[in-house]
């Protein structure tokens, strides 16, 4: 929490105590943004991108509960928050419409395709993958795409924006129209990924 304090500066207040047989962290964060990026502002004609690479996560959870020893828990474990890239995109860029993929790829950018009323059109060879999931999905055999499209805990930035952006963490994977839904490679793609009130 300390490590985490520093990096984010922010202030751990205490809280929420209680007894319980197992341990559960609850950690409420509060803030206050001047010009907030909604998921609302897509326009036809804007290019639709990605921060860092996707599928770590969900690979990480699956060694986890396998008890496979591999760095690529680290993925699950320590994930990366893109505070400083939203803030530098903010600043140097036209951003339209922003949010983190926090519940997958796939579910995210229909929360995105829904709040726009847009059409979003993604190129799935143009999709960041983690460098160790490749190979790590084919000594496990793993749907690669299917867990890329769908591993959540990501906090990666799904975003798009009219520009031209040329930062080395950013990836553009798609395209933004009008009409509604998410195509992948050009096929309807239903919402797929973590569903917070689902059984």
């Amino acid at each position: 929490m300390e490590e985490l304090e520093n990096k984010y500066s922010v202030e751990l207040i205490g809280g929420d105590t209680f007894r319980s047989p197992v341990i559960v962290l609850s950690i409420t964060v509060g803030g206050e943004a001047r010009n907030p990026i909604t998921r609302a502002g897509a326009n036809s004609g804007d290019n639709l991108y990605i921060t860092g690479s996707i599928g770590g996560s969900k690979m990480g959870y699956y060694a986890l509960k396998k008890g496979i020893d591999t760095p690529i828990k680290r993925y699950h474990l320590r994930p990366e928050i893109r505070c400083n890239e939203g803030v530098l995109l903010n600043k140097k860029y036209r951003i339209t419409s922003m949010l983190d993929i926090s519940d997958g790829l796939l579910i995210d950018s229909h929360h995105l395709s829904e709040e726009s009323k847009k059409r979003l059109d993604i190129d799935a060879s143009k999709i960041p993958i983690c460098p160790e999931c490749r190979n790590f999905a084919k000594e496990h055999s793993i749907d690669l795409m299917e867990t890329v499209l769908t591993s959540g805990e990501e906090f990666e930035l799904l975003f798009t924006s009219p520009d031209e952006i040329d930062e080395d963490f950013v990836h553009l994977i798609g395209k933004v129209s009008k009409g509604k839904g998410v195509f992948v490679d050009g096929k309807k793609t239903p919402p797929r990924g973590y569903r917070h009130f689902s059984r």
